[in-house]
């Protein structure tokens, strides 16, 4: 069975998809089989993978038909050794009839991936959760093994951390007694910064020292990677940001204990 991976935090701005999409990479290069699957309805992590909405089943289509045979929703990606599972904006359509109230659906999701009888040939699937509370959160976490909270170095991030951490709690004590914090990133960071370093010391604090060594730090290399619509580990492959998610996917994969 595949490591499932929650990449969340409930405050927006933080990175997330970034996160999801060049770990994935960095995962696959080392010859891991990686399914990404975007679950938030601003569908950010479909339109870097250079995947346009089309015939195809997209998440909100497992979502509200979680008992089909869903293997034709898994497409290929212009990254090597990634396949995705892709969202549009009519996610939120869906997450208004499957998660309101949330309930016995909780579990929507998780059915939905036993559903794909190719799912066993993953090592890894990252989720891509949306930046706020809500049912789309909750049903991530009730599918997944672990949660990587992905934070800026700011107060306001850490209030998310806070409330990601509580929601883990909650989903782990009434949907999902596996699920567990992996851990959490500092993102865009600067290590210069004195209030940055402050903020660091705070989150080791809040996550009982399940700080990534990992760091992800403030670049542009990342960005113009996301304009040409592809990962940093492949536009710039000896890049300090590819460098980095490489030494983020060696730390993920000593923890998710994957063979």
């Amino acid at each position: 069975m595949p490591v499932i991976l929650a990449i969340a935090n409930q405050k927006g701005g933080v990175g997330r998809t970034t996160v999801t999409l060049n770990l994935g990479a960095a995962l696959a290069e080392r010859e891991r089989r990686v399914l990404l699957i975007d679950l938030n309805p601003q569908a950010d992590l479909s339109f870097l993978l250079n995947i346009e909405s089309g015939a195809h089943r997209m998440i909100q289509d497992l979502l509200l038909k979680p008992g089909e045979d869903n293997s034709a929703a898994i497409l290929q990606t212009q990254e090597k050794g990634l396949n995705a599972i892709t969202a549009s904006r009519e996610l939120v359509l869906a997450e208004q009839e499957v998660c309101n109230p949330i309930g016995q659906r909780a579990t929507v999701l998780s059915t939905a991936l036993a559903r794909i009888p190719e799912i066993h040939s993953y090592h890894y699937v990252l989720i891509d959760c949306p930046g706020r509370l809500g049912g789309l959160n909750t049903i991530a976490l009730a599918a997944s093994d672990q949660v990587l909270v992905v934070l800026r170095a700011t107060n306001t991030s850490v209030i998310g951390l806070e409330r990601t951490q509580d929601e883990v709690e909650h989903v782990r004590q009434h949907y999902n007694p596996r699920v567990k914090m992996m851990g959490a990133l500092l993102n865009q960071y600067q290590k210069r910064a004195p209030s940055e370093a402050r903020v660091r010391d705070d989150v080791k604090l809040k996550v009982n020292g399940a700080l990534f060594e990992a760091v992800i730090s403030f670049t542009n290399q990342v960005e113009k990677a996301e304009v040409a619509r592809c990962s940093v580990v492949r536009w710039a492959p000896k890049s300090k940001a590819a460098n980095e998610f490489r030494t983020l996917a060696e730390e993920v994969e000593a923890r998710a204990h994957v063979s």
